[in-house]
């Protein structure tokens, strides 16, 4: 019994030992001074994030409300790929901000905001609500 169940309390250690790898990790995830060659990106936002410019499916939404979303097909140049990528470096998009403030008071309709991010390979998620009334600085930078 005890011979059956090493195989799997060794990979139990070894999972542990990847998530408190990850945990301790002081790593930032930072953007080269050059746009990388992967870059991409898709912003949803509005209520219920039902508009949408997405780089990596070549798209736009808009949602039009009570009359449906208008759709279309969008290729960004490369030269505007770099002025997006710098406008985003600018703003320090990655860095770490505090963006949901009193929790206390909420207010409906509210927009979220949904940003996805790939550089270098690896894909970042950053999101936001109004949902609440504050308003932090870092949504301020951001958003």
């Amino acid at each position: 019994m005890l011979r059956q169940l090493l195989p799997f309390s060794i990979n139990i250690l070894i999972v542990i030992t990847f998530l408190f790898a990850g945990c301790n990790s002081k790593e930032e995830p930072h953007m080269p001074d050059q746009m990388p060659t992967d870059f991409a990106f898709s912003v949803s936002y509005g209520v219920g994030s039902k508009n949408k410019i997405d780089s990596f499916h070549g798209m736009v939404v808009k949602d039009l409300i009570g009359d449906g979303a208008a759709n279309a097909e969008v290729t960004f140049s490369n030269e505007e790929l770099i002025s997006i990528y710098q406008a985003m470096k600018e703003i320090k998009v990655l860095n770490p901000k505090e963006l949901v403030a009193d929790t206390s008071c909420s207010a409906e309709p509210h927009a979220d905001d949904v940003w996805k991010i790939r550089i270098n390979g690896i894909v970042i998620n950053i999101e936001n609500t109004t949902r609440y009334c504050e308003i932090t600085e870092g949504c301020k930078t951001v958003f």
